[in-house]
């Protein structure tokens, strides 16, 4: 019996160090790579910062990048916060737990937003290997508020995305997208450019085909376009206004939108000006489908309308009146 019992101690003490220096070996690891990766970022003229340490043993991977700090020059984007965690099972660190910290800042070339919430968290899932392609994506944000450097302040209650990767005999590169954002909070001035008052809410549910995998890749050159989009349910409100759409749009030769998009809009006008007014829908797209529902006004549509837009040839109909251009799905750069 004492030497089962030797034995039984004799194995779990093996068994313990070799767990022991496979953890410390694979932290290491994980600690050179995202140095690495920092280092490499830096090498091509970014702001690249952080302190970057792994904990958790025995059982998890815990990343930890104090002060990180992001900026792409040629992009124009900057970011940075106090703190950056995420965790992962020590057996599986594709899967991981991430967490940001209550304030951040994030800056592009006309302005500077502070971001504050109460929870910014979520759940990434990659493929193995060195770009890491995305699997899944789940963000929780509540009590989110965004003030800008002008003095602007916007929010919402709660938001909500995922992203997965379709693997079920769709095309490569296909991936499902769920967007809700609840009780959200305009700007002041914007309501009062629209001459509304109180929240809005966002809901998308759609997928989309891009033309290369969303990986590391992506996040470093900041360029990936749509090959095919798929909207399924598609609604904003705000008040008594109201605009929804659903359809298909595929990329053509040249990268343009082709298909058709099912439009219903209620007192559509001011909500659509001040989307257009405060940069959150393209001036273009926002043109075009203003042209498009003011058409159908005059046809005796009247504030509540429903329509069907077309866009071939690059340019966005009604029937077979064009209207403007169409939107530019795939970068330039994609189509040569």
């Amino acid at each position: 019996m004492g030497r089962i019992a030797k034995w039984i101690m004799g194995l779990a003490l093996t068994g313990g160090l070799g767990w022991l220096g496979w953890w410390f070996a694979a932290a290491t690891g994980q600690e050179a790579a995202l140095e690495g990766w920092l280092e490499a970022r830096a090498a091509e003229g970014w702001q690249a910062e952080g302190d970057v340490s792994v904990g958790g043993f025995p059982t998890r991977f815990a990343r930890r990048i104090e002060g990180p700090a992001l900026a792409d020059p040629r992009a124009g984007w900057a970011w940075q916060a106090a703190f950056l965690e995420a965790a992962s099972p020590a057996w599986d660190p594709t899967n991981i737990a991430f967490r940001l910290p209550d304030a951040q800042d994030f800056a592009i070339p006309t302005t500077r937003v502070r971001i504050e919430s109460d929870r910014f968290e979520g759940l990434l899932s990659v493929v193995p290997g060195i770009s890491l392609p995305l699997r899944a994506l789940g963000l929780d944000i509540a009590a989110l508020t965004l003030e800008g450097r002008e003095g602007w302040k916007a929010g919402a209650e709660r938001v909500h995305i995922d992203v997965a990767r379709r693997t079920d005999g769709a095309p490569e590169n296909t991936y499902s997208v769920d967007l809700t954002a609840e009780a959200v909070r305009l700007p002041e001035r914007l309501l009062g450019r629209l001459g509304m008052e109180g929240e809005a809410a966002l809901r998308v549910d759609g997928q989309v085909v891009t033309d290369r995998p969303l990986d590391l890749d992506v996040v470093e050159t900041g360029v990936v376009g749509a090959r095919t989009l798929v909207i399924r349910e598609g609604r904003l409100t705000l008040g008594s206004a109201a605009l929804a759409a659903t359809g298909r749009l595929d990329a053509d030769a040249e990268g343009f939108a082709e298909g058709s998009l099912d439009i219903e809009a209620e007192d559509w006008q001011r909500l659509l000006d001040g989307l257009v007014d405060a940069g959150a829908l393209d001036r273009r797209m926002g043109e075009a489908v203003s042209r498009a529902l003011g058409f159908a006004a005059l046809l005796g549509g009247g504030e509540k309308l429903s329509i069907t837009l077309g866009f071939s040839g690059g340019a966005t109909r009604i029937g077979p009146v064009p209207i403007g251009a169409a939107p530019r799905m795939l970068p330039p750069a994609a189509t040569g």
